[in-house]
């Protein structure tokens, strides 16, 4: 991953985070306080001369630890949002993430130009949560506005979250001049498929279903990429963003079929 910003765990959170504005808003503020967190956690380790065998484990655990406990502060005592098991775990994953990412990516050194895309990411995010919010409840942040059959909950669906991280990156791209690598995508996208197992084969094995779940949502999207190499899919969108709006319409043909 060479992306100047981390794309791929910022993808995965807003894949489950951008159904409210309210949850966009909250979900935004810890990324952006977890990425500036591993940026200064990793400049620390590497500038004290700590070794890769003890950096890599203290980075990852800390990040990790520390996106669980900004979660549950923020969703518990701050915001009011709920923060059960599939919130636990989210954080728990966007930790691991945030971590790979300054470990393995090659992130800037200058924190500004780490920060000024997630800005970017932020501001699209808050806007697409709000437009979610809208379609399916009719509400503001919690305030109804409007009332009808037309108000749909599917809004708040797997499906819409994969095509709103895929828009969102990509308007972000747009905006900042970022361009994304094809082969970070499944980090995002495969945590994300165990989250949210798309379709059940069989109803008394749940394990099972797991497995051939995100085996399915793997062999899919890697499909779709070798497609998506020999087509034109503009610059800013290319990589991770078009590979989450396809996997968004491979969600929504597994639902039909399932």
């Amino acid at each position: 991953m060479t992306e100047r910003y981390p794309m791929v765990p910022a993808a995965f959170v807003i894949i489950f985070c951008s159904g409210t504005l309210k949850e966009a808003l909250v979900a935004g503020i810890l990324t952006i306080v977890l990425t500036v967190a591993a940026y200064l956690l990793h400049d620390l380790m590497c500038k004290a001369g700590v070794p890769e065998w003890s950096r890599i484990p203290s980075l990852l655990i800390g990040e990790t630890a520390l996106s669980y406990a900004a979660g549950r502060i923020a969703y518990n005592y701050v915001s009011g949002l709920a923060f059960g098991r599939d919130r636990m775990l989210i954080w728990l994953i966007l930790g691991l993430l945030m971590a790979c990412s300054f470990l393995w990516g090659k992130m800037h050194t200058d924190i500004d130009a780490v920060l000024y895309p997630m800005a970017m990411v932020y501001a699209i995010w808050m806007a697409a949560g709000l437009l979610r919010e809208f379609l399916a409840y009719g509400e503001i942040f919690g305030r109804a506005f409007m009332e009808g059959g037309y108000l749909t909950k599917a809004f708040q669906s797997p499906i819409i979250g994969f095509l709103t991280a895929g828009a969102v990156l990509g308007i972000a791209n747009a905006v900042t001049n970022e361009i994304s690598e094809e082969r970070g995508s499944l980090l995002s996208i495969l945590p994300a498929a165990a989250l949210a197992v798309p379709i059940q084969l069989f109803s008394d094995w749940q394990l099972v279903n797991w497995i051939l779940g995100i085996l399915l949502v793997g062999i899919l999207v890697l499909s779709v990429r070798n497609r998506l190499s020999y087509s034109w899919t503009g610059k800013r969108m290319r990589g991770l963003p078009i590979e989450l709006v396809s996997t968004g319409l491979i969600y929504m043909v597994l639902t039909v079929v399932k």
